[in-house]
């Protein structure tokens, strides 16, 4: 019994230290590449929309606005 719990414990720990961390991203991409690095939020980020999708403009506007407050 205590041999399949090492057996058990040491095959977890392995699957969890190979699987790859999943990204969540609402609405989900087509695809996605992940690469090293990091994503900056900086004063000169900004947030656009396309045009079409005018009902989301308050959203937007208000997203930039807190993007300039935290960001700078």
């Amino acid at each position: 019994m205590k041999k399949l719990l090492v057996f058990i414990s040491t095959a977890a720990v392995h699957f969890a230290a190979s699987a790859q961390q999943e990204v969540y991203i609402i609405p989900k991409p087509v695809s996605l590449k992940v690469n090293t690095g990091n994503f900056v939020i900086n004063p000169q980020t900004v947030i656009e929309l396309d045009g079409k999708k005018s009902i989301l403009k308050p959203a937007v506007q208000f997203l930039n606005a807190y993007l300039n407050e935290i960001a700078g």
